[in-house]
């Protein structure tokens, strides 16, 4: 008992025995001792929900892995601007644009057909290669210029303008600025400061710096596009080392979009993949499987830009997944290299900024819906109540305008077919009580399964919900009508069960209110009026 006025007891703490003397605090006593290093039960620790993948087609950077970026110019950074007909630079800039904090990208290539840009230096044995695949290097300038004492100033030209020059330089030196570890967009490997941003280096045994100055221009460097196929762009058992297989491993992020999985026919331009409905089909399906085994949501758009609301009703019959949201129609931006034209880009990517501004906002029990979409001037398709109706009622979130309140998105469902799981608030916040508990979890396993254990464990997790709920998380008027914690009686488990110990958790997840009514009475004058009221729907059967 703690008297009144006194401080609570500390945590309970690991003891780990070493075998030293416990009288003793020398470390060369024989004996044992025992050393407390920190609280036995351990709380559970928020997790973001405001994370999102990207995968798509960009000029430059990275194919081999995922990149994680803080804003739109680190980006433009890293990738470059986006060529004419890819959106992915539109998605990311969309998702900072509407309140996207932190999103991962993994640039889309065939992999057997991106190549870099080279060329070699005959007199002094140093290759150098452009920092990534593509054709953005072809054409870069790299002089030599002997500056005495076995040094040379490097001077590096990109046909985009871009610049770097670098003085008395020896073989060192040159490893340091362009060498293969070198890398200015990775932390921990120096900087745009330190490093080169355009080439690398691949400097032979036999190397030396050239006597004489040396002139060279980078070639042979390729996008891997033509035959890029939708199945390297979501990654599957065969392509492990492509597109959204990339992002597999990546725990924080809950929400993947691909903006760049859309039709397109090679007529329309011959540097780019042409995929057909039916391929993109199949590989949306692939997505929403994967996001479904990882606990993710993606965020999908019809792959027709545009589609009517018949055709986008066709092919969202074909989906039936919680974890999977269809937004319609494409949005309409402003052209950044052209300012007085717009184009049409998908919306997926200012739907995932949406998510995680409401995610960071109030949590991912809000419905992410009746949200206004920064960025967007228009809509590529118009959308009267008639339609809107169509598609809320077969699980289609809609954007459209609303008088005095600009675009918004007007919708918050997933593709589920069960009531249980219609809204995507619902699954979000569930999905993020998994991952809560889950990681709080992990030290339980081969602990003493014992009934101490097991109050525990109900003890955390019942603090975890209730705070959940105190915070609007979860519906009810008392924490019993929110929420139950059920742990699996020792006395029951047994002497000769599996090693398993069940944790049943029951929540009331608040539903949207889709569906709002405001009845208005009028009476005569010095009539009561009586009629006056409202009605609250969160499901329409």
């Amino acid at each position: 008992m703690t008297a009144p006025g006194e401080a609570p007891p500390p945590p309970l703490l690991r003891g780990r025995m070493t075998g030293r003397a416990p009288a003793s605090a020398a470390r060369d006593v024989p004996g044992v001792a025992v050393e407390w290093v920190g609280p036995l039960f351990r709380e559970p620790v928020a997790l973001r929900s405001d994370v999102a993948g990207f995968v798509g087609l960009a000029g430059r950077g990275p194919t081999d892995g995922a990149r994680r970026l803080e804003s739109a110019a680190e980006f433009d950074q890293v990738y470059g601007p986006a060529p004419a007909g890819t959106f992915l630079g539109a998605a990311v800039h969309g998702f900072f644009a509407n309140g996207g904090t932190v999103c991962w990208v993994v640039r889309a290539v065939d992999r057997a057909g991106a190549l870099p840009a080279s060329a070699t230096s005959r007199a002094g044995g140093v290759l150098f290669e452009a920092t990534s695949e593509g054709s953005w290097a072809n054409g870069t300038k790299v002089a030599l210029d002997p500056s005495g004492r076995d040094r040379v100033a490097v001077t590096v030209e990109a046909l985009d303008g871009r610049r770097e020059f670098w003085r008395d330089l020896d073989l060192a030196g040159l490893r340091a600025r362009f060498g293969a570890d070198s890398d200015a967009d990775s932390p921990g490997r120096g900087s745009a400061d330190s490093v080169s941003a355009l080439v690398r280096t691949t400097i032979s045994g036999t190397a030396r710096v050239p006597s004489s100055p040396v002139r060279l221009v980078l070639t042979g460097g390729a996008d891997g596009l033509t035959t890029l196929t939708p199945a390297q762009v979501t990654g599957d058992e065969t392509t492990t080392g492509h597109g959204a297989a990339l992002l597999a491993d990546i725990d924080e992020i809950t929400q993947v979009a691909i903006p760049d999985l859309v039709a397109r026919d090679a007529a329309d331009d011959p540097a780019l993949p042409a995929f057909g409905v039916e391929d993109v089909t199949d590989a949306v399906a692939r997505l929403v499987g994967d996001c479904e085994a990882l606990g993710r949501t993606a965020l999908l758009q019809h792959p027709v830009p545009d589609a009517l609301l018949d055709a986008v009703l066709t092919w969202r019959a074909g989906f039936r997944s919680a974890f999977a949201a269809l937004y319609w129609p494409w949005l309409r931006v402003v052209d950044p290299t052209r300012p007085s034209r717009t184009l049409t880009v998908p919306p997926c990517g200012h739907v995932a900024g949406i998510v995680a501004r409401s995610d960071r906002g109030a949590g991912p029990h809000k419905p992410p819906a009746n949200e206004a979409v920064t960025g967007v001037v228009a809509l590529r398709r118009r959308v009267d109540d008639r339609d809107h109706s169509r598609a809320n009622t077969a699980g289609v979130n809609v954007i459209r305008p609303v008088p005095g309140r600009g675009i918004r998105v007007l919708g918050a469902r997933t593709l589920s077919d069960e009531s249980s799981w219609r809204y995507l608030n619902v699954r979000r916040l569930v999905t993020q009580i998994e991952r809560g508990v889950a990681a709080y979890a992990a030290w339980t396993v081969f602990e003493p399964a014992d009934q101490a254990l097991r109050n525990d464990v109900e003890r955390v997790v019942r603090r975890f919900l209730d705070d959940l709920w105190r915070a609007g998380g979860l519906e009810g008027r008392t924490a019993e009508d929110a929420y139950d914690v059920t742990v699996e009686d020792a006395g029951r488990a047994g002497a000769g069960d599996d090693g398993r110990l069940v944790v049943e958790i029951a929540v009331q997840p608040p539903w949207p209110a889709e569906f709002v009514v405001v009845r208005i009475d009028v009476s005569a004058p010095g009539a009561r009026s009586g009629g006056a009221g409202g009605g609250r729907d969160g499901d329409d059967g």
